[in-house]
């Protein structure tokens, strides 16, 4: 079941619509995750419409059903463009910033985003790698309750990640399957670094 559409008004997020009306691009959209779903919005003939569309009724950009860390991860970059992208299509239009200005506020934001997205798909994936067997005994190791933060270095700049340490209850060997799952045992430099 598809959700109803809406014109200009009773909109949930103002700022989103003033932002697309202000940009004028027809075809221009954005996406406002929130609990179940997200909502869509479009500019169309001028005007920007909207549908909420629910988990399980579309993919969202191919990454298959809403929810898992996709949601939450374009959420955080939302977060990080929302407020700027305003200002900046204001000021722009104004003739305030020349741009320079506005690529470097753009370029600083998208490095922001990503590394805020990236920081919570590592974690997200800690949380998913299952429990691993020791290496020396064969037993199963157990999570230590506190997660340990590791500062890495990556091409979107440095993204401190939680993750999660494993031992051996047996003969006390230990690690973060997190740093060996991506191959950094020991390092902090990614490979797109």
């Amino acid at each position: 079941m598809m959700a109803k559409v809406k014109g200009n008004r009773g909109h949930r997020h103002p700022n989103t619509v003033a932002y697309l009306e202000g940009l004028g691009e027809e075809g221009a959209e954005v996406h406002h995750p929130h609990e179940g779903g997200y909502t869509r919005y479009w500019l169309e003939g001028g005007e920007v419409r909207s549908c909420d569309i629910t988990e399980g009724e579309l993919p969202l950009a191919g990454f298959g059903p809403v929810g898992g860390p996709l949601p939450a991860s374009l959420g955080a970059v939302q977060a990080e463009f929302g407020p700027q992208l305003s200002k900046l299509a204001a000021d722009f239009a104004s003739g305030a910033p020349d741009l320079n200005s506005v690529e470097r506020v753009l370029h600083d934001s998208s490095l922001c985003g990503g590394a805020t997205a990236l920081k919570m798909l590592l974690e997200q994936l800690d949380e998913a790698l299952p429990p691993p067997e020791c290496a020396s005994c064969g037993k199963l190791m157990c999570r230590r309750q506190a997660r340990k933060k590791k500062a890495l270095l990556t091409r979107l700049g440095r993204v401190e990640v939680e993750r999660s340490y494993y031992y051996c209850r047996s003969c006390g060997n230990g690690f973060f399957p997190l740093d060996r799952e991506l191959g950094l045992e020991g390092d902090t430099l990614t490979p797109g670094c």
